[in-house]
């Protein structure tokens, strides 16, 4: 019987996929109230993460600090480049592989976009996949390794450094100091990956976290497509593949994705998204579709689950597609995750008695 990974391997690289495979994100196995074995014995695969280049910035300092408030984990960070210091801090319980919320961003004023530019100013990057191969080992038959390499810059200043909000301000406001570091950014990035070019992983994801909804379709064309053209120039005759984490309402770029050949991590049913799974595959026939099943499904009962896990297998087929834990852990974990496995096997059952 072929292992999970070599499965999952299978269907990355277009074959037919006869029995779908189910995984589980890296970031979540921490979760001590998961049974993980108990899923792993059952089928569950599992998709790691590593960095494949080791970036030096020479202009950057970051302090960090933890201590308990209200009872949760609250992390401190404070960056500091030649022409100042910023600070952000998160509450949380790592411990329980949970991303803890960020409740403060790097930026509050347009002057914090040239403090961060400052810190940035001359950063490198050299391959590395000693995590890769590390990942690799530790995996063995149970699942695959992806490189990660964050989001692109429009994505991280919106995301990561100003906040929706503020950055929606800004961007309107036409900053000079925002566009700098745009620019900047950009030119790193695109640095960054002829380094990954170099690395032995073969899928990589960028980690979007995406609706087109919240970036606008002409803020999308603007900023974000350049540098998706940009990367796929730099990967193009590496035999990789590049996947973008789109979880949300993303309609309003088909277009972009089927000329750009992305693969869509974490694609994502109404009511979160707004494409079905068939809808999806019929405007891209050769983009890899990791598939992650509504979350409200799993209020469901067991058999309506299954049901509806093979209706979303057979509407992806008969190629170039998974599905995947990349969202969140239901309450009801233990008749969902099996719900989904037995019907994944049955799927099977089924084509080979055809």
């Amino acid at each position: 019987m072929a292992s999970t990974r070599q499965r999952l391997e299978d269907a990355l690289e277009g074959k037919p996929v006869t029995r779908p495979v189910y995984v589980v994100y890296d970031a979540f196995l921490p979760n001590p109230d998961v049974d993980w074995e108990w899923l792993f014995s059952l089928g569950l695969g599992r998709v790691n993460h590593a960095n494949v280049v080791k970036e030096t910035r020479p202009n950057c300092e970051i302090v960090e600090t933890t201590r308990r408030e209200a009872g949760l984990e609250r992390r401190d960070v404070t960056l500091r480049s030649p022409r100042g210091e910023l600070h952000e801090y998160y509450l949380g319980d790592s411990r329980k592989g949970l991303l803890p919320w960020r409740m403060e961003h790097f930026i509050k004023q347009p002057s914090d976009y040239r403090v961060l530019a400052a810190a940035l100013e001359g950063t490198s990057f050299e391959p590395s996949d000693q995590a890769f191969d590390a990942s690799e080992s530790e995996l063995g038959g149970s699942g695959v390794t992806i490189a990660h390499v964050d989001r692109t810059p429009f994505q991280k200043i919106q995301i990561d450094y100003a906040g929706m909000e503020l950055f929606a301000y800004h961007l309107a406001d036409q900053e000079p100091a925002l566009r700098e570091l745009l620019e900047l950014m950009n030119a790193l990035k695109l640095t960054e990956f002829a380094s990954v070019a170099k690395s032995r992983a073969r899928w990589i994801k960028l980690w979007e976290n995406l609706g087109v909804d919240a970036v606008g379709p002409v803020a999308y064309r603007q900023h974000i497509v350049p540098v998706y053209e940009a990367i796929c120039r730099a990967l193009r005759g590496t035999g990789t593949r590049l996947m973008v984490h789109y979880d949300g309402r993303i309609r309003l770029a088909s277009d972009d994705i089927a000329r750009l050949r992305l693969d869509i991590d974490s694609l994502t049913p109404p009511p979160e998204g707004d494409m079905l799974v068939g809808e999806a595959r019929e405007l891209w026939p050769e983009s890899f579709l990791w598939l992650h099943p509504s979350l409200t499904l799993f209020e469901r009962p067991p058999e309506e689950i299954g049901r509806r896990i093979c209706e979303m297998a057979r509407a992806a087929g008969p190629r170039l597609f998974c599905f995947e834990i990349s969202e969140g852990i239901p309450p009801r974990w233990r008749e969902g995750f099996p719900a989904v496995l037995r019907a994944l096997q049955g799927l099977q059952d089924t084509l080979a008695g055809l």
